[in-house]
């Protein structure tokens, strides 16, 4: 196994212990600078979507943003990350130094009512 392998098994395993956002759980939401910055929260990664909850006033699964980000991210492993505001998911690749910012402005953004991407075209990781 090298090196890259391993430091992407451990972001999983960061990620997959940090867990889910649950709306109306204070104990389980996640308020740290890297999860929460500017009105954005993080909501899952990919490894815990199925169990996310939707934001408030969201009909778009976060499961079913990152299936629709997932084809802008192509390459090298990685884990995906959901980041939202009171109006679109942010979906970024999981890692130390980017949060919620960084997916903010360079991540897929996803309408969390329609599914419509806004943005993202632009950016395809691998190629």
């Amino acid at each position: 196994m090298n090196s890259h392998t391993r430091i992407c098994m451990l972001l999983v395993l960061a990620f997959a212990v940090l867990g889910c956002s649950r709306n109306g759980d204070p104990q389980s939401e996640i308020d740290t600078p890297l999860a929460q910055s500017n009105g954005i929260s993080l909501i899952c990664t990919q490894t815990n979507a199925a169990e996310a909850t939707m934001p408030n006033g969201f009909k778009v699964t976060p499961s079913d943003a990152i299936n629709k980000a997932a084809p802008f991210f192509i390459g090298n492993p990685f884990v995906l990350i959901v980041y939202a505001d009171s109006q679109y998911y942010y979906v970024d690749i999981a890692s130390k130094t980017a949060g919620a910012e960084t997916a903010r402005t360079r991540g897929v953004k996803i309408d969390g009512k329609t599914g419509k991407i806004v943005r993202g075209e632009e950016r395809i990781i691998g190629k």
